[in-house]
């Protein structure tokens, strides 16, 4: 058990050293979901959200939760479609699945890898929209739950659509489609 454990640490670690090495990509992640965020708030577009749920005070905290819940998703699917289809092309892949370890143990340390990057970007979204904007969100039991079962099905998005590119090869639009509805 602790093999297997050791395992996903270590697919954790080169995950994340690989994520900070290209620290462009992480800084332009944040740069752009910022932007989008405070456009969206600007152009006052989450405050239908208020009205429809009774409460026009808290539109923008809505719009906020959404839009956490939103960038999540994206780099749960993409993430995790975008590791199987890279592994596929660049041959590794199959020599994964003939390790030691099953697969499922080497993938599971990429998802809590992008989890963690995904919470850095949150964190960033959460802090500027509470310094700039003044819109904040209580982060209690029932947000966690609902992210973590969101997140399961968008993981589970991920994996099919990882699968799917090992079929049809080339799916980055069909992972965009569905990253936008």
């Amino acid at each position: 058990m602790f093999k297997y454990l050791n395992i996903v640490i270590a697919e954790i670690r080169r995950s994340l050293k690989e994520s900070f090495s290209y620290k462009m990509g992480l800084v332009s992640d944040i740069v752009v979901l910022t932007l989008l965020y405070a456009g969206l708030i600007f152009m006052d577009t989450g405050s239908m959200l208020g009205e429809y749920y009774n409460n026009p005070g808290n539109s923008k905290t809505l719009l906020l939760l959404g839009y956490i819940f939103w960038s999540y998703s994206i780099a749960a699917i993409s993430g995790v479609s975008n590791e199987i289809s890279i592994e596929a092309v660049k041959g590794t892949l199959e020599q994964k699945f003939m390790a030691v370890i099953p697969y499922p143990f080497l993938i599971a340390g990429n998802i809590i890898s992008s989890l963690l990057l995904s919470s850095i970007v949150a964190a960033v979204i959460i802090a500027f929209s509470n310094l700039i904007i003044g819109v904040s969100i209580t982060v209690n039991g029932k947000v966690i739950l609902s992210l973590l079962m969101t997140l399961v099905g968008m993981y589970g998005m991920g994996l099919i659509l990882g699968g799917l590119s090992l079929i049809a090869k080339r799916i980055n639009q069909l992972t965009l489609l569905i990253q936008i509805l």
